[in-house]
């Protein structure tokens, strides 16, 4: 009887162990397909950040362009007054307006 229940312990012992180690490999298994798609995610979203990046070099470079083409050209004239100047018209105005309150 002693050696029934020794070989019955024994059983579920071995029963044990191997639904353990089936356990453990469905775990080694888990855990590396979560590694897997954790490392899937991480490249996407770092070349997703590369793609913002390089549309936002693409997007300067059109906006320098666009810049260049609106950029007045114009060179000085020195024969132009300094618009800090008073006009011929301002400056006889103001002499003939001081000179009725003399």
């Amino acid at each position: 009887m002693r050696e029934a229940a020794a070989l019955a312990d024994k059983e579920r012992l071995e029963e044990i162990q191997r639904q353990m180690a089936e356990q453990a490999k469905i775990d080694r298994e888990r855990v590396k397909y979560r590694e897997e798609k954790l490392q899937e995610q991480k490249q996407a979203r770092k070349m997703a950040e590369e793609q913002a990046k390089e549309a936002e070099r693409e997007k300067e470079m059109r906006l320098d362009k666009l810049r260049e083409q609106v950029q007045p050209h114009v060179e000085s004239d020195p024969g132009i007054k300094s618009t800090n100047s008073l006009t011929h018209f301002q400056f006889i105005f103001i002499l003939i307006f001081s000179l009725k309150f003399l």
